[in-house]
């Protein structure tokens, strides 16, 4: 009598990737005039997802692709956002956002700081 084995299967679904975290939080930074900031973003797992920097509904950077026209703007380090000679309309919040099924995001507020000449 012939017998033949039954193909295995894996007992359990193999776990999924964890989904991507951030490694820094949310802060206000007040910046003088002609200055430059950088806003951090750093991920933890990034995977495979895509993240995207907005102020407002405007897109400025998607994965590592700049989107914005302004040439005062840049991807430094891997995430994080810089902004060079910060005029008063950079004020506001920016939001770094990874793409996953709920968006996660973090938000930085930019304040101006008018430079006082002596």
């Amino acid at each position: 009598m012939l017998s033949f084995a039954s193909p295995k299967r894996p007992t359990q679904n193999p776990e999924p990737d964890p989904l991507p975290t951030f490694g820094s939080q949310g802060r206000r930074f007040r910046v003088v005039t002609n200055d430059t900031v950088v806003l951090p973003c750093d991920v933890i797992n990034p995977g495979v997802y895509i993240l995207a920097w907005k102020k407002g509904i405007a897109v400025l950077t998607a994965g590592s692709t700049k989107v914005s026209p302004d040439e005062r703007i840049r991807l430094v380090d891997g995430n994080n956002l810089e902004i060079r000679d910060i005029q008063t309309n950079d004020a506001g919040n920016y939001v770094c956002q990874i793409a996953t099924l709920k968006p996660r995001e973090i938000s930085h507020t930019v304040e101006i700081l008018e430079h006082v000449r002596t």
